[in-house]
């Protein structure tokens, strides 16, 4: 399935960066079956035995982005990660909304009080897919990504499905 959809979408691609790790990170997803291709690289996760969340710090916490103003802070955060302008983005998704049962859903990791990881959700087609997860280089290493990474899983889990 996943390989056909690869075969009709031309802009959605699995980023691997020289930061991510593990290094050979781009040769493990082809060993596993998840060769690039026209759509890039896929991932798909079984949800049915979702495992803890990673360990972070007590001082971290996840919101759901409800307003104008958290998805400026989603943008800057993601900005930061990603190291390019994304404010096309803002544009794109204010005028998706912000309720639950809105389409794409963002959330930004605190720690404190200052956002240091993003992500997106996208539900919508009888699908729910994670996207853009994404953390400023002074903060990696620290479990942020996976932990907002984890917490998308488990609401895609609680929308009812068993696979992301």
């Amino acid at each position: 399935m996943l390989e056909q959809v690869g075969q009709c979408i031309e802009h959605i691609d699995w980023f691997v960066f020289p930061d991510d790790q593990p290094g050979d990170l781009g040769k493990r997803l082809e060993a596993r079956g998840m060769p690039g291709g026209p759509g890039g690289n896929w991932l798909l996760a079984d949800l049915t035995s979702l495992g803890a969340a990673p360990t972070v710090t007590d001082n971290f916490r996840i919101e759901q982005v409800h307003n104008d103003q958290m998805l400026s802070e989603w943008v800057y955060v993601s900005e930061a990660g990603f190291g390019s302008d994304l404010s096309i983005f803002y544009d794109a998704y204010m005028r998706h909304g912000y309720g639950l049962d809105a389409f794409s859903l963002h959330y930004i990791g605190y720690l404190n009080n200052m956002p240091v990881t993003a992500g997106t959700l996208l539900d919508a087609g009888g699908c729910a897919t994670i996207y853009d997860i994404s953390t400023p280089p002074a903060f990696r290493h620290r479990g942020f990504g996976g932990a907002i990474t984890h917490a998308l899983m488990q609401e895609i889990r609680n929308r009812g499905y068993a696979d992301s």
